[in-house]
């Protein structure tokens, strides 16, 4: 598996449902079964989008919790997808400006015994449009 995520910039519609998958495959363009880990993704500003600080973070999603955005199609698949409501993201154009552009990135983990074993899925820009039909 590899360590270097993949780059993929993203677009979402403001008042819309966000609806983006992913799915993890090897070299030989098949899935990977990834039972056993868990996603989470952050979305932050282009500005903090390097650094430790939560700073600038402005929208934290995961597939666990009571209200996850980051849904496995089946794990065994290595598909990954990203479901959320308008209300879920509205915060990224809460101003409703032409476009709002924020660094994302999505890694999977899983515990080993000893910590935590993570691996990078995908990373990028991600441009929210504003909204014309409200």
């Amino acid at each position: 598996m590899s360590r270097t995520p993949a780059n993929s910039a993203l677009t979402v519609q403001r008042g819309a449902t966000w609806e983006d998958e992913f799915t993890y495959l090897d070299e030989n363009g098949l899935p990977i079964d990834l039972t056993g880990y868990e996603a989470r993704m952050q979305v932050r500003t282009l500005a903090t989008r390097y650094g430790t600080s939560t700073t600038g973070v402005m929208l934290e999603a995961s597939t666990t919790g009571a209200n996850p955005l980051l849904v496995w199609d089946t794990a065994a698949t290595g598909r990954l997808r990203i479901v959320a409501r308008p209300d879920q993201h509205e915060a990224l154009n809460a101003g409703n400006a032409k476009k709002a552009k924020y660094a994302y990135a999505i890694e999977l983990h899983k515990p080993d015994g000893t910590g935590e074993y993570v691996l990078p899925l995908v990373e990028g820009v991600l441009t929210v449009r504003g909204e014309v039909a409200r």
